[in-house]
């Protein structure tokens, strides 16, 4: 009898166990009274019902729902970036390169890596600080469909003054079809590795900027990349949503948003209730029309 107790209560702790934490749909809903406003007018959306979360996407750049998960978007990568040339008698000093075929960032790897020199779609600067590259346009590399490394070589020979170079920023940005910009890479998320080929008293300085600076007359020739990660050019963050609510706020009556650029937009409610087990959603989405 008691091995029967016994074996009861295991067996109801097992099914115990494997119950599913269930739990309701969200009960909520929104409404609107008109769907076409004017820049900077308030946007009331009024609320019944409720939900555990609720999440708000405006529709605007960087707040789409239909673009939460995308992480790739068709576009033209373009690069932008400024520089600061000092003691130029020496020329060819500095070239921007890219390539795809980068295993491994060591001195054998990136000497040896099958470079596409993409100088001359730039400005450099000629002795003018913040000189502007001007618009670089990556489309070609991100026709191979691989993700791209970017060097900057620094090139010198003994004899005469040396240059000295700064590199204040490195822009990379998809531009999508319609104009929207979505960052790619910054100098400051490029993971930049020096390599030193030659002389190994100069060498990049990678802080805040990317700097160079070759030395007098009787220093010895450099040979020195700086060489940043490898980047997908098509590459996006997916958009995200304000969140309006968690589990611990009481329920909202109303929810109040200004658009402050003409335009249609589809504004976005994602409620959710949800346990360790299972996950229920609703959405309610807007178009709306914003006039001038």
């Amino acid at each position: 009898m008691k091995k029967i107790i016994i074996l009861a209560v295991i067996a109801f702790y097992f099914t115990a166990c494997e119950k599913t934490l269930e739990v309701e749909a969200p009960s909520f809903d929104a409404t609107l009274p008109k769907l076409t406003y004017r820049v900077g007018e308030q946007v009331k959306f009024n609320f019944t019902g409720n939900a555990n979360n609720i999440s708000f996407y405006s529709g605007e750049t960087g707040s789409e729902y239909i673009h939460r998960e995308r992480t790739i978007a068709e576009g033209v990568p373009q690069l932008q970036f400024l520089s600061f040339g000092r003691f130029l008698g020496q020329t060819n000093t500095l070239r921007l390169l890219a390539t795809t075929d980068l295993q491994r960032i060591d001195s054998t790897a990136v000497v040896n890596a099958n470079w596409i020199d993409i100088t001359d779609r730039a400005t450099l600067s000629t002795g003018a600080d913040n000189t502007s590259s001007g618009i670089v346009s990556l489309a070609d590399l991100l026709a191979t469909g691989k993700p791209v490394s970017f060097a900057f070589r620094f090139t010198t020979s003994t004899g005469s003054v040396q240059p000295q170079w700064t590199i204040r920023s490195f822009d990379i940005d998809n531009i999508l079809a319609n104009g929207q910009a979505y960052p790619v890479m910054r100098l400051s998320s490029g993971s930049w590795v020096r390599i030193n080929v030659n002389n190994p008293t100069v060498n990049w300085t990678v802080g805040t900027t990317l700097f160079i600076n070759g030395g007098g007359s009787t220093s010895a020739g450099n040979l020195d990349y700086v060489v940043s990660r490898a980047v997908k050019l098509n590459e996006v963050a997916p958009d995200k949503a304000l969140s309006i609510k968690d589990l611990s706020g009481n329920a909202l009556k109303e929810y109040n948003h200004v658009y402050n650029t003409p335009g249609t937009y589809k504004a976005t409610f994602l409620a959710i209730n949800q346990t360790t087990d299972e996950r229920k959603t609703v959405v309610k989405e807007f178009e709306i029309t914003v006039t001038p």
